[in-house]
């Protein structure tokens, strides 16, 4: 991801954080799936993640990661971010928000419907839409006019 984004900002390096940073954990979960079959109380499975370290011992704080409305990175000079994003990206919030100056994380679950208003006000560099992969089948997102023809120069 990082990658595709340095593509888009070349003035900017991006860089995956160490992997020291990061302890492996092995967690109980139930997902989507699962609910969407009507199993969500029968069917947990065990899996392996990435976690910040400083999560360590505080799985609370890791399980919020999701309701985190917006991050500081410790460069003011990096770009902004602006996601519009579902629960997917929770987790992902402690990989990349190290790399902007500013990360606004909104919530959009319904992935076809652009709301302008937060582009307006977070003035990111850089917008990613991220949404599940079985939303695919679902129309692509479609920019509304407010903000379709706003390209910010790279820095």
């Amino acid at each position: 991801m990082l990658d595709a984004i340095g593509r888009e900002l070349p003035n900017h390096k991006f860089a995956a954080q160490p992997l020291g940073n990061f302890a492996v954990e092995t967690v109980t979960k139930t997902g989507d799936l699962a609910q969407q079959v009507d199993l969500y109380f029968e069917y947990h499975e065990e899996t392996r993640v990435l976690i910040r370290r400083d999560f360590l011992g505080r799985p609370e704080a890791f399980e919020k990661l999701i309701q985190i409305p917006s991050t500081d990175g410790p460069d003011p000079s990096a770009p902004r971010l602006l996601t519009y994003n579902d629960s997917f990206l929770g987790p992902l919030v402690q990989f990349i928000s190290a790399n902007f100056s500013h990360a606004t994380y909104f919530w959009n679950p319904i992935t076809e419907i652009i709301d302008p208003s937060p582009v307006e006000k977070a003035k990111p560099d850089i917008v990613i839409d991220e949404f599940v992969e079985r939303k695919l089948h679902d129309a692509i997102p479609i920019d509304p006019p407010e903000i379709s023809d706003q390209r910010v120069a790279p820095r």
